[in-house]
This record gives C-alpha cells, structure tokens and sequence, in this order.
C-alpha cells in the first residue's frame, strides 16, 4: 500500500532522522546525515512541499521530475557542514516554506518531537503527528517490551536497568544482571532504550564490562536492555500507518538486511512462510491497535527477530523508517511498471563521479519506466564527493534481483 495515499493532499515533508531521540549526537560520527533529508523527495506529489536540510542535487531532481515524480516546490537550508536539526532551521526562518504553502497544507516529520509539533504551529497547518509522550511509550525499547508484555505477546527473555553513573554500585549492578544471564546463555545483548542508530548496541560474553558501562555513559544512556544474543534467521519488519482520521492501514512487511548488527538496506518479495507472515502481521496488529488507542498519529515500523522457531518484536520504530521511503519508491515504480513483485535496496559504492556519468554506467539496467527488470538510483547527493548513492532494484522475481547485483559488481558499483 501507498504511504503517499494515506496522508492528507498537500504535504510539507520535513524528514530529518535528527529529529528523533540522540538524533543529533549522530552527526558527532556522521558528518553527512543531514543529507538524508533528500530522501522526502520520492514521497512529494506535485502539490507537496520538500524541505531540505542540505542543498538540493539539482541533476537528480531533474531526473526525477522528467518521469513526473516528486515536486518543484523545494526548500533547502543549504547547510553542508555542522548542520542544525531541520525544524531548527525551520523555525528560525520559515519564511521559504511559507511562502509555498496554504493553511491547508499538513506537516510531516520524519520523528514528531516537540520541535516538529512547534513548526507546523508556525506555519499554521496541520501536523501527521502526535504528543511525543504518545510516541516515546512505544519508541523506547524497556517501554515498548512492557506494552507487548501487557499485550500477551511472548517476548525475548532478558532485564532492563536504569543507568546512574552518579551510583558507586550502578556498573556492578548491571555486570550482576549480565552474569546472571550468561549462566543461561552464551552471550548476550545490551541496547540503549532509545538508540536508533547501534551507537549504544553491544554484545558481551563477560560480566567484566567496564569498556562497555563507560560507552553507556558517554552515550548518555538513561536505561539499557539485557537480553539473550539468539541465533537469528532473519529480521522482518512490519510497517503500519495511523491517519489523521485515527484509521488504521496496513503498509507491508519486508525483510531487513543487515551488515553485522547495523542496519543496511531491505528487500521484499516471496521470502516468509505463511506461519511467519501470518504471526507478524497479527501481533504487529495488535500492537498498532494499541498506539491507536493511546492517540498516535503517523507511521510506525516494527522490527522482529526469527528464530528457529521462536519469533519476537524487538523494537518499535514509531516513526517514518529507511524502508517507508523504499516502499513510496515502489509504489511509484509500479505506477510504470505493475509486473514489479521483488525489490532491493541498499547503499552503494563506486567511484565518484556525476550523477549523468552514473546513468551512462548504469545504460541497460536504468529505470525508464518501460524495462520491469532495473536500477533505481536514489539519495544521490553525495556520489560526486564520495562516490555513494542508494541502489534501488526492481524485479520481476528474486532472482533477477540477484541478477541486477551483479549486473552492478561488472561495472564497478558494489554494496559499502
């Protein structure tokens, strides 16, 4: 299902990933994250406003627009280092958004934190959000295992602590919980309660966790989860969408990719069994229900782990997700082109160059809007300074997915 087609007619699509909780400590290790903005543009419609927190790939969004997607009407902050969190920006000028836009226009944020809320107040339109005390009910890891707890979905063994570094015993305390696990399990798992981005995901397989506690602390983790490292097959997520109307649709589930423990790309096509669809789409229900009833407002990604036979949600991502964008993606896609039934994305890597000599490379297997089988090159922004972009496959079936990778490792484009 289309996310685009669930949201209200004209959009002010402001997707910032700093937005969301320790989101602006991210840029401490990733200098070009404001660029991850640009995302938005395969959301916007014609009518759609698209803020942009760096400065606009202009070739792309060309490229973009002579198949009629995304928009013209877009602002960029032009900020190309030591970037601001966008509704900053925003609200210290909102002047260029408003004079796009009318009172009928609806802000949408990527995470809906106060700040968000604030902007659309500013520009005197309506917000896809909610109270970000709604959110965080469900965001945070400790709180969202207790939601599904009360739920009756079975969840992952494990604790949670309370991180105080201000305790002479607090590290103590947490090496006592991660032995106590150990003595069942191998190793195990600790996650910072609101980490989004792995900076606080660590594996230990000893109660000697001092190097660990002191990342803890530097992170500022309030609250960390300790669960059993399970022997995982595969990591689905189950994305959900709540309107303004407080209707409830159902997007997708697709398959996660990952490098090590960080997230790296997905991929949809006939990959679950019916028992595992089946279990993920009726539990993820319930907990969408559930943010329903409490008030919130937008969508919602939740992440499972599958086991040899156990399956268990893990996280709650109450927010837009890297897969909602690649979702909008095929949605436009199979506008073109309907006998799509598989898709892949994940960033790529060549050697850096403009985004004309990109397409030049990719001859034969580009998107033209004719052609089922293709490459859909996407987040382009930094391929003329570091060679990298996103690679959005589209397929007929899974295998001509494995077929585009490697039409793509021949000409020098291979996953980073």
């Amino acid at each position: 299902m289309s996310i685009r087609s669930l949201l209200p007619e004209s959009c002010i699509f402001a997707t910032d990933v700093l937005s969301q909780p320790k989101g602006k400590r991210t840029i401490e290790y990733d200098t070009d994250i404001h660029y991850q903005t640009a995302r938005a543009l395969v959301l916007a419609q014609d009518s759609d406003v698209v803020v942009l927190t760096a400065p606009l790939h202009t070739e792309y969004h060309k490229w973009l627009r002579s198949f009629g997607l995304s928009t013209d009407k877009v602002v960029s902050y032009n900020q190309k280092t030591d970037p601001k969190i966008l509704s900053e920006l925003i609200l210290s000028n909102p002047s260029p958004v408003k004079e796009l836009i009318s009172k009928d226009y609806t802000f949408v944020p990527f995470y809906c934190s106060e700040q968000e809320t604030e902007c659309a107040k500013v520009l005197g339109t309506k917000l896809f959000g909610c109270d970000e005390g709604i959110t965080l009910q469900f965001f945070d890891k400790v709180k969202f295992k207790e939601e599904c707890k009360m739920l009756g979905i079975p969840m992952l063994d494990g604790d949670y602590h309370d991180v105080n570094p201000e305790s002479p015993f607090d590290q103590d305390n947490l090496a006592e919980i991660v032995s106590r696990l150990l003595s069942n399990h191998g190793k195990v798992v600790i996650r910072g309660a609101q980490d989004s981005n792995t900076r606080s995901f660590f594996v230990a397989d000893s109660p000697d966790i001092q190097d660990l506690y002191e990342k803890l602390i530097e992170n500022q983790d309030q609250a960390v989860l300790i669960e059993p490292l399970l022997n995982v097959i595969s990591s689905p997520n189950a994305q959900w969408l709540i309107d303004l109307n407080h209707e409830l649709h159902f997007i997708g589930i697709t398959a996660q990719q990952f490098q090590g423990f960080k997230w790296a790309g997905n991929l949809s096509g006939q990959y679950y069994s019916s028992r595992v669809y089946d279990y993920i789409k009726s539990t993820s229900r319930l907990i969408a229900e559930k943010m329903k009833e409490r008030g919130y407002i937008g969508v919602t990604g939740i992440d499972y782990i599958v086991g040899e036979k156990e399956i268990y949600p893990i996280e709650n991502n109450a927010r837009l997700t890297g897969s909602s964008f690649g979702i909008e993606l095929t949605s436009s896609v199979k506008r073109f082109i309907p006998e799509v039934q598989a898709w892949k994305f994940f960033k790529a890597s060549t050697t850096p160059c403009s985004f004309d000599e990109l397409l030049y490379r990719l001859q034969g297997i580009v998107f033209d809007g004719i052609d089922t089988n293709c490459v859909f090159p996407f987040m382009t922004d930094l391929l003329e300074t570091k060679g990298t972009f996103i690679a959005h496959l589209f397929a007929e079936d899974m295998y001509h997915i494995d077929y585009l990778q490697e039409a793509l490792s021949l000409r020098g484009i291979n996953r980073a």
